[in-house]
This record gives C-alpha cells, structure tokens and sequence, in this order.
C-alpha cells in the first residue's frame, strides 16, 4: 500500500469514529441546544441564604409590629396610672383638708360665739345705762355671727349646740321690735335671754375645740 492509500485511510477511520460517538456532556442533540441543569454547590446555598433572609425580614417585620402594639398598650396604661395617682393624690389631700377643717371648727364656732357674747354683754350694758346708742348694731352683728355659728354645727352633727345658737338668735329676734315700740325694758330681756344661750353655745364649742385654738371666756 502506497503512502497515499494509507493516509486516505486512516482520514476515512477518523471520520467514521466521529459520526459514531455519543453527543458531549451539557449538550443537546437538537439544534446544539445546552441541556438545564438544577443548581449545585454555591448557587444552590445562595439561593438557600435569600430565602433565609427573605423569613427573617418576615419575622422582625412582626416582631416590630408587635412591639409597636405593646408600647401603645404601656403608653395608654401609664397614662391611665397617672390619671388614678393624681385622683388619689386629689382624695388625699382633699381629706386632709376636711380633716383639718373639722378639727379646727369648735374652735372657729366658739370664736364666733365668744365675739356675738361680748357684743350681748356691752348691749346689755348700754341699754342698763340707758344709751341705745349702737345697740341695734351690735345685735344685728351677734346674730350674724351666732347663725354662722349655728349652721356649722348643725351640718357637724352638734345638735345641742346649733339648739342653742339658734335659741339666741330668736331671743335677738325680738329686739327691733322692742325698740320699735322704744320698749327698751322688753329689749333688755330679749339681749339677756340671748346672752344666756349664747353663753351655753359657747361652752359647749370650748368643749370639743382644741386647746390651743379656744378663745378667751367671754365675761358678763
């Protein structure tokens, strides 16, 4: 065989192998079209990583709104605490106040009680001398101050008390009319009758006041 013949040869050998052969791997025996393939390795933990991030937004995301819910709650259940606290605190001092105020209205009644004797005594005085002069005002002045008297105590429940004050303020009643009728006789006995009650109602409030707080006896 001549070198020429051997070389066909072998080309034609070649050529029959090639048609022969299966396709390449990642390629298609249509149209050369590369075959798909599911992802491996890296791409394959990417895609795990993204879908990781992806829950974990989901989850702060509610997280968030959940804390955002519950800090609503605390602000609107502080606000609710203060509102009670400063309705206690109110109370409190409130009752206080009443407190003190109570303590301290014996004493007040009797200063009032004190001043409408004093003013009973120096009518009675002047009217014995025969000088009316400022009479009616010092007994329109005790009557004013013996029914403020007279309506604490009744409201603080001092029934024998407001009884007297009130006794005293009808005996002064009467004392206009006497000097209407220039019956300063019937005028005197009116201011007496008042002083004695008045006197009564002013015992009976030194009786409960506060040491501290009572005023000087009235002298007759």
């Amino acid at each position: 065989m001549t070198s020429t013949a051997v070389a066909l040869w072998l080309v034609l050998v070649q050529a029959g192998t090639a048609q022969s052969a299966p396709p390449a791997a990642g390629t298609s025996d249509q149209g050369g079209k590369a075959a798909a393939k599911p992802p491996t390795g890296a791409a394959a933990d990417a895609d795990a990583l993204r879908a990781d991030v992806a829950t974990l937004r989901k989850q702060v995301a509610a997280l968030q709104d959940a804390l955002a819910r519950a800090n609503d709650r605390a602000d609107q259940q502080e606000a609710r605490l203060q509102a009670l606290e400063a309705q206690l605190s109110a109370r409190a001092t409130s009752e206080a106040a009443s407190a003190a105020a109570a303590a301290q209205a014996p004493a007040q009644r009797a200063a009032l009680a004190g001043a409408a004797v004093t003013a009973l005594n120096d009518a009675h005085r002047a009217l014995a001398a025969g000088n009316p002069a400022g009479v009616e005002a010092a007994v329109s002045n005790a009557a004013t101050a013996l029914e403020r008297a007279r309506a604490d105590a009744a409201a603080r429940g001092a029934a024998e008390e407001a009884q007297a004050e009130a006794a005293a303020a009808a005996a002064l009643a009467r004392v206009p009319d006497a000097f209407s009728r220039s019956d300063l006789y019937q005028a005197r006995l009116a201011i007496a009758e008042a002083q004695r009650s008045a006197a009564h109602a002013l015992s009976l409030a030194q009786a409960i006041a506060p040491p501290a707080a009572q005023p000087a006896a009235a002298g007759r």
